[in-house]
This record gives C-alpha cells, sequence and structure tokens, in this order.
C-alpha cells in the first residue's frame, strides 16, 4: 500500500462536502420558502380579521349614532314629532351583539355590553314604567331620568372605546382577544 498523500485527502474531501453541502443548501432553502409562506398566510389572514373588524366598528357605529338620533323622540312629552323608523341598510342589533361577542376586543365587548344592556333597560322602562304618555297616547321617558341618563352616558362610553379601539388598529397594534 502506498502512503495516502494530501492531495488525496483534498479530493476525498471534495467528494464528501459537495452533495453535503448540496443536500443542505436544498433543505435551508425549502424552509426558508416555507416560512415565507407562513408569513404570507398569517399576514392575509390578520388582514382579513383586520377588515371584519373594521367592518364590526363601523355597523355598531351606525347603529349607535341611530339609536343617538332617536333619544330626543323618546323624551318628547308633547308628541309633536313622530319616531323615525331605522334607517335602510341598519345590521339587526342581534347578528350585532353575535359579532361583537365573537370578534371585538374584550374592552369594547364590555362598552357594547352595557349599552346595549341600557338600551333594553330604555325600552323596557317606556313599555312597562313610563314617565307620562303624550297627547297622542305615545309614551315617553324624563330626559334627565334614570334609564335614559344611564342610555346617554353608556353611548358615550361605547363611542369613546370605538374611536380608541378603531385608532389602535389603525397603529397596527392587534387589539387583545
Amino acid at each position: 500500500m502506498s502512503p495516502v498523500d494530501a492531495s488525496d485527502w483534498i479530493t476525498l474531501g471534495a467528494v464528501i462536502a459537495t452533495p453535503v453541502t448540496a443536500a443542505l443548501s436544498i433543505i435551508f432553502t425549502h424552509r426558508g420558502s416555507l416560512r415565507l409562506q407562513r408569513d404570507r398566510h398569517n399576514h392575509e389572514r390578520q388582514q382579513r380579521l383586520t377588515g371584519r373588524r373594521m367592518t364590526l366598528y363601523i355597523d355598531m357605529a351606525e347603529y349607535a349614532r341611530d339609536l343617538e338620533a332617536r333619544l330626543p323622540y323618546m323624551a318628547d312629552e308633547m308628541g309633536v314629532e313622530s319616531t323615525p323608523g331605522p334607517p335602510e341598510g341598519l345590521v339587526n342589533e342581534f347578528r350585532l351583539d353575535a359579532r361583537v361577542q365573537v370578534i371585538a376586543p374584550p374592552g369594547l365587548v364590555d362598552a357594547w355590553t352595557a349599552f346595549r344592556t341600557a338600551d333594553k333597560r330604555v325600552q323596557w322602562e317606556g313599555l312597562e314604567h313610563p314617565d307620562g304618555i303624550d297627547p297622542y297616547g305615545q309614551p315617553y321617558l324624563k330626559w334627565d331620568g334614570p334609564a335614559l341618563t344611564q342610555l346617554r352616558s353608556t353611548l358615550s362610553a361605547l363611542q369613546a372605546s370605538l374611536r380608541e379601539t378603531v385608532q389602535s388598529e389603525e397603529r397596527g397594534e392587534a387589539p387583545s382577544v
């Protein structure tokens, strides 16, 4: 046997290193590609969720604004004006309640729940315990009575919570769920 010289070792090392390097580059390239796909998928999913949340926030604001516009009619002692119905296209309150519970952040859920509770109280008080009946036979509540005062307060809190939530989403801060 002849002694192995340095050039044989170099050749042997090159023969072994070439396929190992090729295999490692394929593995790392594939892992990088998978990571990019996963990151793209996560980004798209987050964009869809943000879009659904923004639609929800707009629907909540429209519902609250409609109720705010009808508040003076609820306290109309003279019955001068008839209460307008909800505008065309307003989201059903029960569907809105469900969507809020599913995708809104906890602080907004709390504000919405307090608002809806106060809204239901006004409806109940107006039907079962009105402060008076106007000349046209319609019940009314006093503007500064406890039910309408609570509703106005929770309405303001809801609007503030909506503004804060939308601003945080626009800054890219994901609401905690």
